[in-house]
């Protein structure tokens, strides 16, 4: 039988625990650590991208892709947003990565459409683009009289004047209308300079050969286009484009090159014009412009012209072809008429030849128009924008002792200024051969 006690003879020995439980101590005023769970959590299943996307996230940061000005942090952003929104589509398969533009690529192309805006906001619209002609009432009180208008006291004209005082009286004349001509002529160029400005205003895309809905959509960022078809129906956009439904430019150089062969074998111009508009869509909204687009445009009016369909042609070339045939027949009103309501900035390529139209047409006027007719007929006739840059220009071209002033205004003696002004259109029309021989 054994006792709860120890036999005697052993030594006793007693099991000593505190009366206290030790923990540790807490060295800072945050809540104490949790104890780790038991249950262990299972790791996320890895997202496997495919191969082209690790390839054009490898491109993105290559060195050789560097663009200057933009940081790779930046460049990181834009690459997890053109990934996540291929991710939400569910096109991360069907978009051609290796044709993708680059993060670093998509950047520059917004900062440089951001800027354009910029300047196109500051430009001055204030100023007009065209001339206009002035009003047949002649000039007004207001405007500077010119020398050849001022009269002679009675005093002076009853004064017995030598031939010498004359002849300086008229070369004073002659050196202040060449100073007033030299004067205006830099007021010309400066309105000149301030219409080229304002013609910077936003108007990007051509009026006849653009739709509307293109140029809405041309005002937001560019899409990338994954659709592989040829041919495509046009219709008008009423959203935003999908990249599904969008022909990338590999796409289109070959869509192109179908439609104008289908054009020489069946010149079905319906089909062709429908093609044409879903191409120029497809360019637009991907913000493509390059040679390709002028190549699309320029068949696209080729083809309008073969057809004789000068409705669907441009309209810079239709007013083009109207020059020309009123050059042909020599019709200089209907020049000056086609000068004064020329398309965009085609007024200052007619500005490089209308001087020598002007001369032209004046050796006509004065063989036809005797004894004399008025400054105001020739300015509103050659398209001036008032009576005194008219008659400066007559001056210079040696007119100046054909101009008269009279109570209803200046008149031009048009029938004694024949021989001169058609010496001027023959030196005008000179041909110059390559060894600058006349």
């Amino acid at each position: 039988m054994t006792t709860p006690w120890p036999a005697a003879g052993q030594p006793f020995i007693r099991n000593v625990h505190p009366a206290y439980t030790s923990v540790n101590a807490r060295m800072t005023l945050d809540s104490p650590p949790q104890p780790p769970s038991t249950v262990t959590q299972t790791a996320a299943s890895k997202i496997q991208w495919p191969q082209a996307v690790r390839d054009y996230v490898s491109r993105a940061f290559m060195a050789t892709n560097t663009i200057s000005g933009i940081s790779n942090q930046e460049v990181s952003s834009k690459l997890k947003a053109v990934i996540t929104t291929a991710a939400e589509n569910n096109t991360m398969d069907t978009i051609d990565w290796y044709k993708c533009p680059l993060p670093q690529e998509i950047i520059r192309a917004e900062r440089d459409k951001s800027h354009f805006n910029e300047d196109s906001v500051h430009s001055d619209n204030s100023v007009s683009s065209k001339k206009r002609k002035s009003s047949d009432t002649g000039i007004t009180t207001g405007a500077p009289v010119p020398p050849w208008r001022q009269r002679a006291g009675l005093a002076d004209r009853m004064d017995f004047v030598k031939e010498d005082d004359r002849k300086e009286k008229k070369q004073k004349k002659i050196q202040e209308i060449r100073s007033n001509a030299g004067i205006s002529k830099s007021q010309d160029l400066e309105k000149r300079r301030n219409r080229f400005e304002s013609s910077l205003a936003p108007s990007p895309y051509a009026s006849n050969f653009r739709d509307d809905d293109d140029v809405l959509v041309a005002t937001s960022g560019p899409v990338i286009g994954t659709n592989q078809s040829l041919e495509k129906a046009y219709f008008r956009l009423t959203a935003p484009p999908k990249p599904e439904t969008v022909r990338p430019l590999e796409v289109l150089k070959k869509s192109i090159d179908l439609v104008i062969t289908k054009w020489k074998s069946q010149h079905n111009y319906t089909y062709v014009c429908d093609q044409f508009k879903s191409i120029r869509q497809d360019l637009t909204v991907q913000h493509i412009k390059n040679e390709f687009t002028v190549r699309v445009y320029e068949a696209h009016a080729r083809i309008a012209l073969e057809k004789g369909d000068l409705d669907k042609a441009h309209g810079a070339v239709k007013h083009a072809l109207e020059v020309r045939s009123a050059l042909a027949k020599g019709n200089y009103h209907k020049f000056f008429k086609l000068y004064e309501d020329s398309p965009n900035m085609g007024g200052y390529l007619m500005d490089m030849f209308v001087d020598r139209e002007r001369l032209a047409a004046l050796a006509i006027i004065t063989k036809a128009y005797k004894p004399d007719v008025k400054v105001s007929f020739l300015t509103s006739e050659l398209a001036f924008p008032d009576d005194q840059q008219c008659a400066q220009f007559l001056c210079e071209q040696g007119g100046e002792a054909f101009l008269e002033d009279r109570e209803d205004g200046p008149r031009f003696l048009s029938g004694k200024a024949t021989a001169v002004f058609e010496a001027a259109r023959q030196t005008a029309f000179a041909v110059v051969d390559i060894k600058g021989q006349i």
